[in-house]
């Protein structure tokens, strides 16, 4: 009996070493191209609007992260620091248009 329960917390501890496997996608053919673009047209409106909230909120976290020293490097206070259009995955690579006065931009 004792045996038996050690064994079990062996298996158990070598359960919790396993890292979790997160949901990953990987698309090579036309055909899985084709089929993974019509999945994301079925989203709803809430899930698009949902999506899209979140990735501008992430966009400007980033943005966030390069303010202070772009302040420093260029000697000047921004009045306004609002990403306005971003593209790329945003983990990898991101574009990101932020403005920062009425009339002035910067990229990053």
């Amino acid at each position: 009996h004792l045996l038996a329960n050690m064994n079990l917390s062996r298996q158990q501890q070598q359960q919790q070493r396993v890292p979790m496997r997160s949901v990953t996608e990987y698309i090579k053919s036309p055909h899985q191209q084709a089929a993974a673009k019509i999945e994301g047209s079925t989203q709803t409106k809430e899930q698009l609007a949902a999506k899209n909230h979140f990735r501008k909120s992430e966009a400007q976290g980033i943005a966030e992260g390069f303010k202070f020293r772009l302040e420093r490097v260029l000697r000047e206070e921004f009045e306004e620091w609002t990403v306005t259009l971003y593209k790329g995955d945003l983990i990898r690579k991101a574009l990101l248009k932020v403005r920062v006065n009425e009339e002035e931009y910067v990229h990053l």
